[in-house]
């Protein structure tokens, strides 16, 4: 046994002798002590602190009269090991159990260690992520329970079993081992980071939360938990902001849609008068939840060990922008298309956001409490991306919403106007004749900005002005006119 190993039992841990080497130890010591009265007055001396003779006698026994185990502390069983001239080797050799449990140098092995990269592989021309990189080394902070209780774990080519030995029989998780890096991996991540529950010490730590008032959105959060869980039980309820309900109803609505097999009598109803939220009407908010601690430090490890994977690739960082804009996006947009917002309070996940509108190349400022996303160059990235393809059934849509106000943008009405002259130069007069422009200034005033944007040429010829499409854009264009 390493001596750091040894010195780690003596301040840490008690531990439970085999009886037979346990009732040795103690009969030695106290024959060479002369009592237990004595051998208690001579640990505490030696450990600075009040051991009675009841409780020598507690270690030796090695029992409560109840019946429950009594362990011995590790620094007491090396002073009698100093008295006896056994070695502390000898004693470790002889535990049957210890407290604390991860301190079992059998399992030492077993214990999640710090890993600093993410490793990536390559299966059937995809890219997947091994999990077994991304495991966290301990339990979250929690109210109840000892804080940052170290985590076990076994693996194989498939899966990776993940518990925690101070915690409830429940506690363990089985993840699947390799993980495919696609939209539902990173957009999953982004659904829980911004709907889920990722506080560290509060009444909630005991499991994972999520919450959403779209069919939808349940069905990806719960499709994402399906690619890399292969166990977890959860529990459904329904936050409804009123005071009269038809339960059946709502309860219904909810089971038809979630693909998820539910026992309609198990979801619980709450009704929630204080929260005034538009979204809790119609059906309510549905509640997924999943009492474990180990799966909860897992969800928040990912979040957080998966950012730099997110910001190396464009493609990743689309994905998971899609996520946040169906958890937590807005579009403002009373006509024409005026900014799409992201609400956010949290500090790092603001400055994670930020990052990742950069990457991106998007324009956008930061409130208080949420980014907005503006410039119809901006507008026009999103809607290439198909940025809200999650549909909504239970709300008006924001995709619809979207794309109604991008459609009244100025900008994109000037490039469905384009269509006219798709295959022919024109000048300022041409455009102010075709759409019946009362000044030609106006009309030159608006080619001039396009023009600036990028989106045509122009060129002068006898002295005339004229215009035409700009190279490489007819992409943008198509996909515009096709509005």
């Amino acid at each position: 046994m390493p001596a750091l190993l040894i010195e780690q039992r003596k301040n840490e841990c008690s531990v439970l002798l085999h009886d037979a080497f346990r009732e040795d130890l103690f009969n030695a010591a106290i024959k060479k002590i002369s009592s237990q009265e004595k051998l208690a007055q001579y640990l505490s001396e030696k450990l600075n602190k009040p051991i009675t003779r009841e409780q020598v006698k507690s270690w030796k026994n090695g029992k409560h009269v109840y019946g429950w185990k009594i362990f011995t502390p590790f620094v007491v069983l090396s002073e009698l090991a100093q008295i006896t001239g056994v070695t502390e080797k000898d004693i470790l050799s002889q535990v049957d159990k210890y407290d604390r449990l991860w301190l079992d140098p059998r399992k030492s092995m077993l214990l999640v260690s710090a890993t600093q990269n993410v490793k990536l592989m390559k299966k059937d021309a995809e890219l997947y992520v091994d999990l077994l990189s991304l495991l966290p080394e301990r339990t979250l902070e929690t109210q109840r329970a000892r804080k940052h209780i170290p985590l076990f774990y076994t693996a194989d080519e498939k899966i990776i079993n993940l518990w925690s030995e101070a915690s409830w029989q429940k506690s363990c998780i089985t993840i699947k081992r390799q993980v495919e890096l696609n939209n539902l991996f990173f957009e999953g991540l982004a659904l829980y980071a911004g709907e889920g529950v990722t506080k560290t010490i509060n009444a909630y730590n005991g499991g994972i939360y999520f919450g959403n008032s779209e069919p939808s959105i349940i069905n990806l959060f719960l499709a994402w938990l399906d690619s890399i869980l292969l166990n977890y039980n959860p529990v459904f309820c329904i936050d409804f902001n009123g005071c009269s309900i038809d339960e059946n109803k709502i309860k219904s609505f909810w089971a038809s849609n979630i693909d998820k097999n539910m026992n309609v009598e198990n979801i619980k109803i709450r009704l929630r008068r204080n929260l005034g939220s538009d979204l809790l009407k119609n059906y309510g908010i549905f509640q997924v939840k999943i009492n474990n601690t180990v799966l909860k430090s897992f969800i928040i490890e990912l979040l957080e060990r998966t950012k730099p994977l997110i910001l190396s690739n464009s493609e990743y960082a689309i994905y998971y922008l899609k996520g946040l804009l169906a958890a937590e996006g807005s579009v403002s947009s009373k006509g024409v298309l005026k900014a799409v917002s992201i609400g956010c309070v949290n500090k790092e996940q603001r400055t994670f956001i930020s990052k990742i509108l950069n990457k991106l190349k998007l324009n956008y400022s930061m409130g208080q409490n949420q980014f907005s996303i503006t410039g119809w160059e901006s507008f026009y990235k999103l809607y290439r991306a198909d940025a809200f393809e999650i549909l909504q059934v239970n709300n008006y849509s924001k995709k619809q919403r979207f794309l109604e106000g991008l459609k009244a943008h100025q900008f994109t009405n000037g490039i469905i106007k384009l269509r006219d002259f798709a295959e022919k130069e024109f000048t300022a007069q041409d455009w102010s004749r075709k759409y019946g422009l009362k000044y030609y200034i106006s009309g030159h005033r608006f080619l001039k900005r396009l023009v600036s944007k990028g989106f045509l040429r122009t060129c002068v010829r006898n002295g005339c002005r004229y215009y035409g499409m700009a190279p490489g854009k007819q992409d943008m264009f198509n996909a515009i006119w096709s509005l």
